[in-house]
């Protein structure tokens, strides 16, 4: 079983005795923060009496849970207690809204902080790269096809947003995990900012005008 999954990053920053209490009072937590903490333990050398036990029990449920084809899912436990450990990410199917709405690049940006909070840094750069890939492809295409109709465009953003997610996020994360939900407001707010600004700069250097978007005089 490999020493690592989505909890381990939080356990890192744990004291030894916050770490102990996932041993100590498992039934409140969630299998998978309780593994998270005991290899912790195990890497920082320390070994509580009945640990190697509890995890080989633990491990042993999440195979079989596997085995049968079941999501592993938070089970019923106190929400307080699931949203102590659990990392703070932008909902996966609002991003994809967003990237939609918005652009990929701005989608893969959302993708790629929660990436970074789970600990998946290395994929952090395919996600943009990507993106950045797919949008220059998305913007060829357009131009070459002469068309600037927001619906093809919010179609073909949702369709890179969709290749992301299903390439790179649920390969990543391949089980339901509990995760605090961080406000959409701000990278909306941003969004719409910079689009508003984009538009003026571009109607006043005259490139509305020649697509046919420019605003009615």
């Amino acid at each position: 079983m490999t020493e690592e999954n989505l909890y381990s990053r939080v356990m890192k920053k744990r004291e030894v005795a916050e770490l102990e209490d996932y041993i100590l009072h498992s039934e409140k937590y969630e299998e998978e923060a309780i593994l998270a903490a005991i290899w912790e333990l195990g890497h920082r050398g320390i070994a509580i009496p009945g640990m190697d036990t509890l995890e080989l029990s633990i491990g042993q449920k999440l195979l079989t849970a596997q085995g049968a084809g079941q999501q592993d899912t938070p089970v019923d436990r106190e929400p307080y207690l699931v949203d102590k450990l659990a990392p703070k990410l932008f909902d996966p199917n609002s991003v994809l809204v967003f990237g939609a709405l918005f652009s990929v690049l701005g989608g893969a940006i959302l993708m790629a902080l929660n990436l970074k909070e789970i600990g998946k840094t290395k994929q952090i750069s395919l996600v943009v790269g990507l993106a950045l890939i797919f949008s220059i492809l998305q913007s060829s295409l357009l131009t070459y096809i002469q068309v600037t109709h927001p619906l093809v465009t919010t179609l073909l953003s949702l369709l890179g947003m969709a290749i992301l997610h299903l390439l790179i996020w649920k390969r990543q994360v391949t089980n339901a995990i509990a995760f605090k939900s961080r406000s959409m407001w701000v990278p909306v707010l941003i969004a719409v900012g910079v689009g508003i600004l984009a538009y003026y700069s571009l109607q006043h250097l005259g490139i509305l005008e020649e697509l046919g978007l420019a605003l009615p005089k």
